[in-house]
């Protein structure tokens, strides 16, 4: 409980202290808690109604504005100038938490959610609906080689859901039951990202990994697609879990590309990808 307390205090300070988001934006997400939320089990952010499969889970959006917010400062900072659109690779998605803030921030910005998990494809589908044009949903986990496979997750804890049984239900109260569902695997290729309207030499610009102890496996599932920014989820204590330096070791030899870091924030790490 005084866990929970801790973190619901972290997300106040996040939804008062982020910069660049209008106060109309922090007051219609703060009034929704207590509003929509019991309600009608959505929150409005930024302007849109946001759906989860945890009511809870929507009370850490303000993490993620930080998380957004620290991504775009870090890439801008770091990248020429650009006239064309911020390509970005969310894996991951749950119910597009991350991609739903990075189009409201971002208005150049064009994602593709790729999310394995069937259960909460109707909600991830409804929250990035106002995104039409600039948001993509490709069902399937990501891995070198294409597969049947198993996702395992705890309903009302679809986020912590995994390809590892023991991740889906870690640290959960009540020694919950993780669901076992069929699901699709294999790498994401260039032929898909053309399917979408993306350039085939288009070097994605931003990749976020957060796939609760598969790092290294979906890793090795975008080993022909050139990234220049990866922003990943790194917890070493989890089945498949590795620290930061071993992602990296595993990163530079399997792709032959040099890995800077460059902006960090919880258990997040921002990397920079170089020939």
């Amino acid at each position: 409980m005084l866990a929970r307390l801790r973190v619901l205090i972290q997300m106040e300070r996040a939804l008062w202290r982020t910069p660049g988001v209008p106060f109309k934006v922090r007051c219609l997400y703060a009034l929704s808690r207590v509003t929509t939320l019991p309600s009608g089990g959505y929150v409005w952010w930024f302007g849109c109604r946001l759906y989860s499969d945890s009511r809870l889970g929507l009370l850490l959006m303000p993490g993620y504005l930080q998380e957004c917010q620290t991504v775009l400062q870090a890439i801008t900072s770091l990248s020429v100038p650009r006239d064309a659109p911020l390509i970005v690779l969310d894996i991951g998605a749950n119910v597009g938490q991350f991609a739903s803030t990075l189009l409201a921030l971002d208005s150049s910005t064009q994602v593709l959610s790729v999310e394995p998990n069937p259960v909460v494809l109707p909600i991830l589908r409804e929250n990035l609906k106002s995104f039409v044009g600039r948001s993509f949903i490709l069902t399937r986990a990501v891995g070198p080689e294409m597969k049947q496979s198993d996702f395992f997750f705890v309903v009302g804890k679809s986020a912590q859901g995994s390809m590892y049984a023991e991740n889906a239900t870690k640290n959960l109260v009540g020694d919950p039951t993780a669901q076992r569902v069929p699901i699709e695997e294999g790498p994401i290729t260039s032929e898909q990202l053309v399917q979408i309207g993306w350039s085939p030499s288009q070097i994605v610009d931003l990749v976020k990994l957060d796939v609760e102890g598969y790092e290294m496996t979906a890793l090795a599932g975008l080993s022909t697609i050139d990234i220049h920014f990866l922003w990943v989820e790194v917890i070493p204590d989890r089945h498949g879990g590795v620290s930061v330096s071993e992602f990296i070791e595993t990163l530079q030899s399997s792709t032959s590309r040099r890995a800077t870091t460059v902006a960090g924030l919880g258990d997040n790490v921002l990397l920079e990808l170089r020939a």
